[in-house]
């Protein structure tokens, strides 16, 4: 047993330009069971993770809880994405249940022009790596709605406007 405590850390993902600062996490380790508490500030959002994950029988079981408000999910010049998740997966050995939802206040999109783009060629083949026959596949269930706010827009090959709207996402 025992904890793992960070206070005021960092932490940058470069490829989305994503920048978590204020990092404060609990991972509390008793017996076969961890209990994490996390939260983060990035810019004018937050987020926060909360769950216990235990192994039981060689298999990995639990649940935790994403929540965010105002998140900068994307920040690169042909995408700014914000995003407030609400978002619970259960675990329970190979099957994820993930329920929620995300609303997505704001959104700039504006994709590059892909003038020259090379296409792959009809009768490409891939050859190579195989499988691992000994990996087992985790089953994936979800059920989240995904909502657009009133400030999502998009402006690509010609065509600008609002999005708006919403989509429930259904995996069995």
């Amino acid at each position: 047993g025992g904890r793992v405590t960070l206070a005021d850390g960092s932490i940058d993902f470069y490829r989305t330009n994503l920048r978590l600062r204020e990092v404060a996490a609990r991972v509390s380790i008793s017996a076969n069971a961890l209990d994490i508490d996390a939260r983060a500030r990035t810019g004018k959002g937050q987020a926060a993770v909360t769950g216990r994950l235990a192994w039981t029988a060689g298999a990995l079981g639990g649940s935790v809880h994403l929540t965010g408000d105002s998140l900068p999910i994307v920040d690169l010049p042909e995408a700014r994405i914000f995003a407030s998740p609400d978002l619970r997966l259960a675990i329970d050995g190979q099957r994820i249940d993930v329920d929620g939802s995300v609303l997505v206040p704001f959104a700039r999109i504006e994709p590059v022009e892909i003038k020259g783009a090379v296409l792959a060629s009809s009768d490409e083949r891939l050859v190579g790596g195989q499988a691992d026959a000994a990996a087992t596949p985790h089953e994936l269930y979800a059920n989240v709605r995904f909502t657009l706010g009133d400030d999502v827009k998009l402006a690509a090959f010609g065509l600008s406007g609002k999005l708006t709207g919403s989509v429930a996402a259904h995996l069995d």
